[in-house]
């Protein structure tokens, strides 16, 4: 599995950015019971769990679906899965060049001037992506976050004092937050209780890692100053439920609002710099929007938070940041006619996929601010994931989604994570781990194709490996 792009559940689960594909791993044992069991107890507000597995299970995948969520309904997302669309055949073309000349043209210098090539295209199209986990965040955006928090306070903070608006940790944030929307205040009996009680450490960000806990310290410490209260103090007039659900609540909607990123098209059109988009920077001059609220705004806010006026609590924020930011309602009316015109031009399930999602996220605002399992059905949205087990689907029935999608949506599913997790092969880790035989889907499969391949020769033979053969073809030497 790539190690440049992954979001995680712990050791659990994870999500590789851009691979439309949840992964559970033995230490989260979901299998195909796991999401519906989940799902209708998200749905009517019902704990689903009666032992620590099926707790451990439920918080896992909704977990990794939120990320997935993320990838789907987001402007961030739909940017980097556009980037990826175009950079990834670009990387593995290059890669490709590599090996020829290295087995063409002997010499160091050689392989040194082709490396040099490849790594420097590298450095450009990770750079084009919001999503990079924190050790590979360019200097450059944690100093323009840097910029955008002086400019909101008068004061240069230190950057590992802003690590709260760094992406991967606003993306595992607003994981959190929806995990504990979906569990804080469902119905459950004392028994259940008491396996939430028994397992808090998994839901509880204070006992939480610290990409886990960033974000919602840092929004934590401003909502107590907004509220004029400490939690404590909040609990005690308002009750711990009501209060945490708020608050969550409203971390959702500024991450969500923040992921608002817009097309390349509309940048165009109001002729404004991408770096004015990051998650972080966004994020900042929302929570200082905030800030500023008069009484009689805050009230307003308050109120449409409360009502689940998500369109209009985010036009209060927006009207109190200089900056021109469009509605995220403008933003993903315009990214459905970018997806329109790439239907137009090819056939792949992915892109219907995510023009799909973005239709039902502009009929549904809710969809966004909370990420809950339930939008799986409102929404029609299909999902495939991999488990110990094998690979399992959701969504494609006939009231859902079309079933004779399915094979098809499954052929480019596997094609996207293969070619990503060759990518990372060339031009990253340099180990591969083979989508196609983690989903059973290859029977010329080997342990190490699971395990992860290192080296060319790893590769099963071309008679029984698709990979292998597809590589080959394409004009690939492998050594």
């Amino acid at each position: 599995m790539s190690s440049l792009l992954q979001l995680h559940a712990g050791t659990a689960g994870n999500y590789r950015w851009g691979s439309h594909l949840t992964r559970f791993s033995f230490l989260g044992p979901v299998n195909g019971h796991t999401l519906p069991r989940t799902l209708a107890g998200s749905i009517n507000s019902q704990a689903s769990w009666n032992s620590n597995v099926e707790l451990r299970e439920s918080l896992v995948i909704m977990h990794e679906t939120v990320h997935y969520f993320q990838n789907l309904l987001t402007g961030t997302g739909y940017w980097d899965s556009e980037v990826m669309r175009r950079r990834v055949p670009e990387a593995l073309g290059y890669a490709r060049a590599e090996r020829r000349i290295e087995s063409v043209i002997p010499g160091e210098a050689a392989r040194r001037k082709s490396r040099s090539q490849s790594e420097r295209w590298m450095k450009e199209g990770i750079e084009e992506l919001i999503f990079l986990p924190n050790r590979n965040l360019p200097r450059r955006r944690k100093e323009q976050i840097g910029d955008a928090v002086e400019a909101c306070t008068g004061k240069r903070e230190d950057q590992r004092n802003l690590a709260g608006l760094w992406i991967e940790n606003i993306l595992e944030a607003e994981a959190v937050a929806n995990v504990l929307l979906q569990t804080l205040g469902t119905q459950a009996t004392d028994r259940q209780r008491e396996i939430w009680r028994e397992n808090n450490f998994l839901s509880n960000p204070d006992r939480m890692q610290g990409r886990y806990q960033a974000t919602i310290v840092l929004v934590a410490g401003i909502f107590e100053h907004w509220m004029g209260s400490t939690f404590a103090e909040m609990e005690a007039t308002y009750g711990r439920t009501p209060i945490y659900i708020f608050f969550y609540r409203l971390l959702a909607l500024l991450i969500d609002i923040a992921c608002a990123h817009p097309s390349p098209a509309h940048l165009a059109k109001r002729a404004q710099p991408m770096y004015e988009f990051d998650p972080g920077l966004k994020l900042i001059r929302l929570l200082a929007s905030l800030q500023r609220f008069t009484k009689s705004t805050a009230a307003l806010f308050q109120k449409a938070l409360g009502d689940k006026d998500y369109a209009g609590a985010e036009r209060i924020l927006l009207a109190g940041i200089a900056f021109d930011y469009a509605h995220s309602a403008e933003i993903y009316k315009d990214w459905a006619e970018y997806f329109a015109g790439q239907m137009s031009e090819s056939d792949d399930r992915l892109i219907r996929l995510r023009s799909h999602c973005c239709r039902m996220r502009i009929d549904n605002p809710g969809c966004g601010a909370s990420k809950s399992l339930g939008w799986l059905v409102v929404c029609r949205i299909p999902l495939f994931y991999l488990t110990p087990g094998g690979l399992q689907s959701y969504g494609f029935a006939a009231e859902h989604f079309d079933p004779a999608e399915e094979p098809l949506f499954l052929a480019d599913l596997l094609k996207m994570n293969r070619d990503l997790g060759l990518w990372e092969y060339f031009m990253g880790s340099g180990k591969f781990v083979c989508p196609l035989a983690e989903a059973d889907s290859c029977d010329g499969r080997t342990a190490v194709c699971e395990s992860g391949i290192e080296r060319d020769a790893q590769f099963p033979e071309a008679i029984c490996c698709s990979v292998r053969r597809s590589l080959e073809q394409a004009g690939f030497i492998l050594r």
